[in-house]
């Protein structure tokens, strides 16, 4: 994606909290899915443990730490 349309900086910025409410929602709808559609429980929530880890391994970096790393990582250059 940087190769053809490089982000802006603004949006390197938001790039992180956009990843964990990603993240949030994977988890939220895949329950909500569960309760709704009891027979397909087990492959709507096959990913959560997986997505759970996911947001807690981001939980342990600030959102300044996430960014800088980011940004340093951004340029394919």
């Amino acid at each position: 994606y940087q190769s053809v349309q490089p982000l802006e900086v603004e949006e390197i910025g938001i790039l992180f909290h956009l990843i964990r409410a990603r993240l949030a929602l994977i988890v939220n709808i895949a329950s909500w899915q569960a309760e709704r559609f009891p027979a397909k429980r087990d492959y709507v929530l096959r990913l959560a443990t997986e997505v759970w880890t996911s947001l807690e391994r981001l939980d342990e970096l600030s959102s300044r730490e996430a960014t800088r790393y980011l940004l340093d990582h951004s340029n394919p250059e």
